[in-house]
């Protein structure tokens, strides 16, 4: 499994006063944490600043893509991330700024829409 890396993965959220706190961390791929996509007795190798929408069409990744699938292993990738442990933590987002419609995307790692207001 080839697993992306960015900066801001949703890892959880909870509720206060102000909103929706989201919890995000590092160690995701800016849609899915690794902790989430991890399958017992499945290999990982990562692919450094490479978020989720662009694994598929990373044309970096199809060499590694191509070894996984004949040999079952690759050296094109690294199997450890390159993120370290401090980067890994969960760190605190707030979201009360966001509308109710876009609360969800921003949970799964989307963009918000931005409103406009007619002129």
């Amino acid at each position: 499994m080839i697993l992306g890396q960015s900066p801001a993965t949703p890892a959880g959220a909870h509720p206060d006063r102000k909103g929706i706190r989201m919890l995000m961390t590092r160690a995701g791929d800016g849609r899915v944490s690794w902790a989430a996509a991890s399958l017992p007795g499945v290999s990982q190798w990562f692919a450094p600043e490479t978020d989720h929408a662009a694994l598929p069409r990373s044309r970096q990744l199809f060499l590694a893509i191509t070894e996984i699938l004949i040999n079952g292993r690759t050296n094109a990738l690294p199997n450890l991330p390159l993120v370290g442990l401090r980067d890994a933590q969960l760190y605190e987002k707030p979201a009360a700024t966001l509308a109710l419609p876009n609360i969800m995307s921003a949970m799964l790692g989307g963009r918000t829409a931005q409103r406009r207001i007619a002129a």
